[in-house]
């Protein structure tokens, strides 16, 4: 199995620099790059009717500034040109402060403003991908720029454009797209989205607004068509346009949010005109910046902001954290499964996540488990540790992944088993793992063990419903039920204890207005299932002295709700058993025809 870390993908990096390096010793001191790979355009574009260019040598020795990629980088520098990527440019404007971020973009080297070859580093299909530009902008007729618009003092917003218009296959490709991959793409981090509407608690979205600030998460926003149209276009804002979310604070006893706006299109309602930042901030700015700065930034006030905006996109980026990647894994019901082992020497604070590569089932929802187990001597799952649920309901258009990651844990020293457990296997799973620390990952190795196809999660599950489970429940002589619920699932286990099988089926129903189930029978399905002629009823057989996971119900994932009430830590159902044997007696199975089947996990024995 690969394992890459961020010491390798510096290895990787300083392999690309000595390339380029041979590539430009035929160069003299003042010869410029021409990238001959790129195609700006498949022809829909105003620009393709002129094709006028900036070209890199009249930029470096004409322009107003000193040239540079990033000299003091501030969100300003990030301006949407003339072609819709408001969605690429907002979570750019988040990330101008992020200094370290953008040196890993966009890496230091001796030969970038010399011969305008530069290297961005975006994440490509779950994996760090260098992907080489010039430093030539297409422009007007009139000498503006085309595209995101350039400053020479600060070049990384338009190279970082570039390199995406590269690598989706030119700049007409970016007219329209999702925020959350603009974000995958800079930073392989995961995001979440937060619905906004009337019934959204200010209270607790200001509180999450500041709790993300805290951590140093990014947040963008956007109107949409359908959404409070009116109130936003008569405020200024632009109908279906992409904003970045910035700053939080308290004035006069109001609680603001600074928006930031990819062009002109800024809110001009209440609070608009209270300055952006600080005059100790702005006082070394030139005036275009001051300018640029009050005619596209404004504070809103909270209730204005639930308004106007139908839901926030939040990218889970940690600055300083150390990051390990392995390679590819495969889960599925037809191959054996492929388990990664952490080895940890040191104590560690960890965050584990899972990378999907959803290029073939790019609309499909999947929920389960991460269940993290001791590892025993012989590499079986021992204790189980921790376990998250994971929750993927939707792949970001063009970017081809989608992620979930933990809360962050903590785990000694030892070595430990991860478990993926899928409630629903419709389709195969195509997935990667990150390790996150924000203490270095050298003291953590990985391989991965190999177990027959299911047999682990099975274990797996087991282990977590005995664990963590209510007690069991007797539900007649012999047979014990145990369950085991989070917030958005419930794993049912049943045990026989007796010398006979027991055929066994359970009926679901809980008041989540959306959910499935899978080895239960949920309320819905079965409504609609009995109205057929002589239903086909299915038990599953429980051999004597054994045990298994019946089945699970969950709730189909959806954005976050901020409404007011209880949160419930676990999903409540309500759930009816048939026992065959016991509907054969009554006279009942007579009214439905009935089968038996193994159910959807091997049984264990208990001996």
């Amino acid at each position: 199995m690969t394992v890459c870390t961020r010491n390798q993908e510096n290895k990787i990096l300083e392999e690309c620099h000595q390339w380029v390096r041979l590539f430009l010793e035929d160069f003299g001191p003042d010869d410029i790059f021409f990238d001959a790979e790129i195609e700006y355009s498949d022809g829909s574009l105003k620009w393709d009717e002129h094709g006028t260019m900036l070209y890199y040598n009249v930029l470096k020795k004409h322009g107003t500034r000193p040239i540079s990629v990033y000299q003091d980088s501030w969100p300003i520098h990030a301006e949407q040109g003339r072609i819709g990527d408001c969605w690429l440019i907002a979570p750019l404007m988040t990330i101008a402060r992020k200094r370290k971020l953008l040196e890993w973009i966009i890496p230091q080297n001796d030969f970038s403003l010399k011969h305008g070859i530069f290297l961005v580093r975006l994440f490509i299909k779950g994996e760090w991908t260098i992907v080489v530009v010039d430093g030539h902008f297409p422009y007007t007729k009139s000498g503006r720029s085309q595209f995101a618009i350039l400053t020479s003092s600060e070049l990384w917003s338009c190279l970082i454009e570039k390199a995406i218009a590269k690598m989706l296959g030119g700049y007409h490709m970016l007219h329209g797209g999702p925020m959350c991959s603009a974000f995958q793409w800079l930073t392989g981090a995961s995001c979440l989205t937060i619905n906004l509407n009337k019934e959204t608690n200010l209270e607790m979205l200001w509180e999450k607004l500041k709790e993300f600030q805290s951590l140093g998460y990014l947040m963008v926003t956007s109107t949409l068509p359908y959404v409070e149209t009116k109130y936003v276009s008569q405020n200024g804002l632009g109908t279906h346009h992409a904003y970045s979310v910035l700053e939080t604070c308290v004035h006069e006893g109001h609680r603001l949010v600074l928006i930031g706006g990819t062009n002109g299109l800024k809110w001009k309602g209440k609070w608009s005109e209270l300055p952006s930042y600080n005059d100790d901030v702005t006082e070394k700015w030139s005036e275009w910046m001051k300018k640029a700065v009050k005619k596209r930034f404004a504070w809103m006030e909270i209730n204005d902001f639930c308004r106007c905006f139908p839901y926030i996109k939040v990218c889970k980026y940690r600055e300083n954290w150390h990051e390990l990647r392995t390679g590819k894994f495969q889960f599925g019901p037809s191959c054996p499964q492929e388990v990664l082992r952490l080895s940890i020497n040191t104590k560690c604070t960890i965050i584990i996540e899972l990378l999907e590569n959803c290029v073939k089932y790019p609309s499909r929802y999947i929920v389960g488990l991460v269940n993290i187990h001791k590892a025993t001597s012989d590499n079986k799952i021992g204790e189980i540790v921790i376990s998250s649920s994971l929750e993927l309901y939707w792949c970001p258009l063009k970017a081809q992944c989608r992620a979930v990651e933990t809360d962050p844990f903590e785990l000694k020293d030892g070595v430990y088993l991860v478990v993926i457990s899928v409630f629903h296997n419709r389709y195969p799973l195509e997935y990667s793992w990150a390790i996150r620390s924000p203490t270095p990952t050298d003291h953590i190795s990985c391989d991965t063990v190999t177990f027959e196809n299911d047999v682990v999660s099975h274990l797996s599950l087991l282990k977590m419903v005995e664990t963590f489970g209510k007690s069991g429940i007797q539900y007649r002589k012999g047979l014990f039920l145990q369950k085991y619920s989070g917030n958005n699932f419930l794993t049912m286990k049943a045990e026989n204890q007796t010398e006979k099988p027991i055929d066994i089926i359970i009926f679901v129903k809980t008041e989540a207005p959306k959910y499935e189930a899978y080895g239960l029978v949920s309320e819905p399905f079965w409504n609609k299932y009995i109205t057929l002629p002589k239903p086909l009823v299915i038990y599953t057989t429980i051999p004597p002295k054994s045990k298994c996971i019946l089945g699970n119900v969950w709730k189909i994932p959806e954005p976050i709700e901020l409404k007011s009430g209880v949160v419930e830590s676990e999903m409540s159902c309500k759930y009816w058993i048939r026992i065959l044997e016991e509907e054969i007696k009554s006279g009942r199975a007579k009214e439905m025809r009935y089968a038996k089947c193994s159910g959807i996990y091997k049984t264990v024995s208990i001996n």
